[in-house]
Order: structure tokens, then sequence, then C-alpha cells
């Protein structure tokens, strides 16, 4: 179940969205081969560039600025079986948004970069509102680094049904962040090269919602929050990543599922990692004067087949994990049933008791279907698949 934070935030930035219709919008059109970057420059606030299907080198678009409630939307051609893609042809970047507010991103298709495929940065104050929607990210060739999306300096940012194809570095990378909404992200790395991490959360960033995501075998790390940092940014005794919450995902056969560094607020819940290898949690010692891990993990769901799941978490020796409280989670392999005994605990953890003798019955949605472990991991049919 969704907070009522976590929709009342929703709720704000779909009305937020539905606004830009409500003015009269100019619509400006551009195919492959137009200066896209002048075209988008003489947009209006609640003004759309339509692209037509095709293929677009890499593109820089710098100050499209719209207004609250009337957003500047860059977007591929609707109802067509043909898209607009931006092809980085193995450059860094295959489309960058520089210094731009107000603006959604929708409907497009990108390719092979080496760095970036989607590049956001805000140099100075924040920027305002940033949408990103139903964006396929595909590399057929790409460097150990390379990310899907990355975010640097926006306050409210929404990410939302979109698909990550063949990345090695990270699907989603976030940093100087706020009021920042990941849903609906799908993750298919390829079997012959791994993903490093899924989603990062870096500092400094604050009020984090990860929501129905998924992320396929292949992914080595599921979550990594407050562990990655710039060392001038450390200056500070705050947390790297304050208030983050996780819920409904799934993992499918992880390394790891949890990377947790400097972050306080956090919370996750009601999400599944089948099939786990390796271990479940990492966590790291903080920056000198930062402070470490606070939150709660609780009606979380973990199966693993025996022998691959070698230790419960691995924990620096500095690290004082006593703000960590584990909920009541459920835990099931054949090689139970004296799990906590094998696995361990995090030292100074606060532990509820974890269930460990019922089998779930996983269906093929990821879903617990014995009615003693329901209300572990997901409880609807699953992440939303992207549309």
């Amino acid at each position: 179940m969704l907070t009522m934070r976590i929709r009342f935030t929703l709720l704000a930035l779909a009305l937020a969205a539905s606004c830009t219709h409500l003015s009269h919008a100019e619509i400006l059109n551009a195919k492959p081969g137009d200066n896209l970057a002048l075209i988008a420059a003489k947009a209006k606030p609640g003004d759309e560039i339509v692209l037509a299907a095709g293929v677009y080198g890499s593109t820089t678009l710098t100050n499209i600025r719209g207004e609250a409630g009337k957003l500047i939307t860059i977007r591929g051609p609707k109802g067509q079986p043909f898209f607009a893609e931006f092809d980085a042809k193995n450059t860094a970047y295959a489309l960058r948004l520089e210094q731009c507010a107000f603006i959604q991103v929708q409907d497009l298709i990108m390719w092979d970069a080496t760095d970036a495929a989607l590049d956001v940065k805000t140099l100075g104050p924040k920027s305002e509102q940033v949408m990103l929607r139903n964006i396929g990210f595909g590399f057929r060739n790409t460097s150990r680094d390379s990310i899907g999306i990355r975010v640097s300096g926006v306050r409210g940012l929404t990410i939302d049904q979109c698909r990550v194809n063949g990345v090695t570095g990270a699907a989603v990378h976030i940093e100087h962040t706020e009021q920042a909404i990941i849903s609906a992200l799908d993750c298919s790395p390829r079997a012959k090269s791994p993903q490093q991490v899924g989603i990062i959360v870096a500092g400094p960033c604050q009020d984090v919602i990860i929501t129905r995501c998924v992320f396929r075998w292949g992914v080595k790390t599921t979550l990594s929050i407050g562990v990655q940092y710039e060392p001038a940014e450390i200056l500070e005794a705050i947390p790297l990543v304050n208030r983050c919450t996780v819920t409904e995902v799934r993992a499918d056969a992880p390394s790891c599922f949890l990377e947790l560094g400097s972050v306080t607020g956090l919370k996750v819940s009601q999400s599944s990692v089948l099939d786990a290898q390796g271990k479940l949690y990492s966590i790291t010692a903080p920056p000198k004067d930062r402070p470490g891990v606070e939150g709660n993990l609780d009606h979380l769901l973990f199966t693993w087949t025996p022998g691959f799941l070698k230790q419960f978490a691995s924990v620096d020796e500095k690290v004082d994990a006593s703000k960590l409280t584990l909920g009541a989670n459920l835990f099931w392999s054949e090689e139970l049933p004296q799990a906590m005994k094998i696995l361990g605990t995090m030292p100074g953890t606060l532990l509820s008791p974890q269930i460990t003798n019922v089998d779930p019955k996983i269906d093929t949605r990821g879903v617990a279907t014995n009615s003693a472990a329901r209300g572990f991991g997901l409880t609807d049919p699953g992440p939303s698949k992207p549309g």
C-alpha cells in the first residue's frame, strides 16, 4: 500500500502536469535533421515540441523553461508504430538538458551513450519540476559505467514508466535532488553484461520515493542509497540522503539488495527479493561527521536457492546500526528452517521476530500466495510494466 504522503505527492504532480493542457499551448514540430535546439528555444510555457518519427543525433537543450502549471513538453509521436529516437552512437549522451525547468520529456527512445543516455544537469539553484515519462533506453555497445538517466540539481523530479535495457552502470543516478519520485522503472540487463546498480541515490538528496519498480536478473546491486558522494560535499554534519521511501519493488537474483551508507528516514517495505544471491544488505561507514543509517525495513520477502546466499549482510566495523530496525520480514529457502542462525544478523540492529518457517509459494508475479505469507513482499500484482 502506498502511504498517504506518497499518494498526496503523486496527486500534486499529476495535477501540475495536467495544468499544462489547460493553457493555450502551441505545437512546435521538428523532424530529423532540424536544429532541435533552435526550435526548442522558441518554446513558451505550455507549448509542446513534437518530434516526428526518425533518428536524431546527440542533442543538448539549454535553458528550456516553462512555468508552474505550464510545462514545456518534448515528446515523440503518439499512436504510431514508429518512434522518435536519439542515437548517441557511442558518444557521451543521447539527450542532455542543461538549466531546464518545468519541462516534461516523454515517448522517446535513446540509444548507446557511453556516459548517460539522458543527462539532466543544473548548476546553481535547483531546477523545478522535471518529468521524464515513457522513455526507453537501449545499450548495444556500452562502457562499464554507462547510465540510463542521470539527474543533478532538480527539485520536483518524476521518472515514470521508463525501461532501461543493457546498461552496465546504473539505470538511474540522482544527486543534489529533492522531492523525487521514481516509479514503474523496468530494468533488464543483457545476459553477457551484468548491470552494476539499479538505482543510485547519491548525496545530497532528500524526500525520494522509489515505488513499483522491477529489476530483472543481472542487476548486481538493486538500490544504493547514501553511499556515493563527491568529497567536496561532506563538510556539513547532515545525512547524504534524508527521507527515502522504497515500496513495491521486485528484484530478481541480485548479489545485494540494499547498499546503505549515510541515510536517515529510510523506509523500505512490501518488496520482494527473489532468488537472492551473495548477500541481502551492505552497510558502509558514512563520511566523517555524517550520520549513518537510520530507518526501518519491514514486511520484506526474501527467497533464495540453497547455497547461493553467502551471508545476511556485510557491515563495516565503524558502523552504528542501532537506529536501523528490522521489522517483521519473511526469509525462505529449502535450506531452512534455521535461517537466522545460518545468516546471522546485523550487529546492533533492532530486530523484530523474523519469519523463516513459511514457504510463501511465490506466483509468476512475485506475489506470495500462501495465506500465512500474505502481507510480505509485493501486495498487488507486482510492479507496473512501462508502456
